[in-house]
């Protein structure tokens, strides 16, 4: 009887164990962070890397514009950029994000709803 409580009591436990949420899933947040490198760009043949750091600054790497970004819920990006005092503001629909790619819509008021933005991870 002891060895069946003992079976019992050690399914119980890796099952509590097995089920419990991990910190270790990412949000999307958490996978924008990091240099990608467009790959394609409707419009435009021009290739770039661009820089996302935790602090929600970014940069396009080779060039002067800087600016900011932050992802709003889980399908949204709003990209802020800075040419020596010309600041342009888009909102993009995030198409898909994984840990080595990124797509994203532009959904900004003035553009093509058509147009998707495709980077790899590039670090």
């Amino acid at each position: 009887m002891k060895k069946i409580y003992k079976i019992l009591t050690i399914l119980v436990l890796l099952i509590t164990f097995t089920s419990c949420e991990t910190d270790s899933a990412l949000t999307n947040e958490d996978l924008i962070i990091g240099e990608w490198q467009v790959v394609n760009k409707p419009y435009s043949s021009i290739k770039y890397n661009k820089d996302n750091s935790y602090d929600g600054s970014n940069k396009i790497t080779g060039s002067r514009w800087t600016g900011t970004y932050k992802v709003i819920g889980h399908e949204l990006v709003e990209n802020t950029l800075n040419d020596f005092g010309h600041v342009y503001t888009n909102h993009y629909e995030i198409i898909r994000l994984t840990e080595m790619e990124l797509a994203i819509r532009d959904i900004s008021e003035y553009s093509d709803s058509n147009e998707i933005y495709t980077y790899i991870r590039s670090n």
